[in-house]
């Protein structure tokens, strides 16, 4: 059986067990994948991913977790703004208020920062202009 190796650079969205299918058909052969491997997606590399450590056999104690090389959360954030917030604006923050004004974007979420560049949760715009907290880390209250 002939097969063919093919590397595809594509958007979200992009069905490539139905490329092979297609494919197949336009070259009356018929298609189907007999392997698929994504090397990068929501600008993340392969090359960063960590492998799981293995799970420890009966007794075992496990990895400690703070011993992985993990990405913050922000690294996932990249693509979206940021708002930098000041002190006044962090305790508002940290006690689920809105902050106003919100931040200059049409964007649906915010990366929400404190004034060190500390990730501190992320906000979704509201119809007054103001920002509303959907994920708080170190909520008070």
């Amino acid at each position: 059986q002939a097969q063919l190796s093919v590397e595809v650079h594509c958007s979200a969205g992009t069905y490539i067990r139905s490329l092979a299918r297609d494919l197949g058909m336009n070259l009356g052969c018929g298609g189907c994948l007999a392997s698929l491997r994504r090397t990068q997606a929501l600008g993340f590399q392969e090359s960063q991913a960590v492998p799981l450590p293995e799970r420890p056999g009966p007794g075992a104690a496990p990895e400690d977790p703070e011993a992985l090389p993990l990405l913050p959360p922000e690294a996932a954030l990249q693509h979206l703004p940021q708002r930098r917030l000041s002190a006044g604006e962090q305790e508002d923050w940290s006690c689920g208020r809105r902050i106003m004004p919100g931040a200059d974007s049409e964007s649906d979420a915010v990366v929400v920062l404190s004034d060190d560049g500390r990730m501190l949760g992320v906000g979704l715009p509201d119809e007054t202009g103001g920002l509303r907290p959907k994920v708080v880390f170190e909520a008070r209250g």
